[in-house]
């Protein structure tokens, strides 16, 4: 585990995707995280996301998807 949440996260969606799972449990939430699942799913890679009344994790439903290199500053 890093310190970078949002990497983690997107970790997390792209080893679901490869292992053919329908849904992934995302342990660690941050307010980013929230605002990039909603870009997500916009663009369909994403169908459906909900978070927990507590904030403890989110439960993310796989959309459709392509590999792409992501850039990070």
């Amino acid at each position: 585990m890093s310190q970078d949440t949002l990497a983690d996260a997107l970790n997390s969606i792209r080893n679901a995707k490869k292992a053919r799972k329908e849904s992934v449990r995302i342990e660690r939430v941050s307010k980013l995280l929230i605002e990039v699942l909603k870009i997500m799913k916009q663009k369909g890679a994403v169908k459906k996301y909900k978070i927990d009344t507590k904030g403890k994790f989110v439960e993310v439903t796989l959309g459709e998807f392509f590999e792409c290199k992501v850039v990070k500053l």
